[in-house]
């Protein structure tokens, strides 16, 4: 799993606690339903074990120090603020990658490596692919591919 963010986010990184808010979002949990007196126990934990729980489940792989990568003079094509997520191999090649860009508070687009799926997190109140206009999110995972 690697974790790449770009422009702003890349730039203020650590100083704004994305890394510890990315870490937290792979994990499954949502700033309305964190435990906030967990975080730096839990990021501690990822740190010293180099393995992390997707979405509560799935262990890989990551090293915070090297899969979080913060691009503070990049930026990608559609915005300026953007996240690229892609999960790798073993050996190391990329699998499957996502690209989410930051367009207002609270709000995010996501461009799919497949045409016209959205995956919506509670979190988010609308999301959007690059192939289809923005659709409300109910809160569960959808997908038309």
């Amino acid at each position: 799993m690697k974790v790449e963010l770009f422009g702003s986010l890349g730039f203020t990184g650590k100083g704004h606690n994305s890394d510890k808010a990315i870490v937290m979002g792979l994990e499954g949990e949502t700033p309305a339903t964190i435990e906030v007196d967990t975080v730096a126990k839990r990021v501690a934990a990822v740190t010293d074990t180099k393995r992390i729980k997707l979405l509560g489940t799935h262990e890989v792989d990551f090293d915070p120090e090297t899969a979080l990568i913060f691009h503070r003079r990049e930026k990608l094509p559609l915005h300026s603020n953007g996240m690229r997520f892609t999960a790798v191999g073993a050996n190391g090649a990329a699998i499957v990658e996502r690209i989410f860009y930051s367009v207002a508070a609270g709000s995010s687009s996501i461009t799919p490596a497949r045409p016209r799926m959205a995956a919506c997190r509670p979190s988010r109140s609308r999301c959007r692919t690059r192939s289809t206009p923005p659709t409300s999110c109910s809160g569960s995972r959808s997908s038309t591919a």
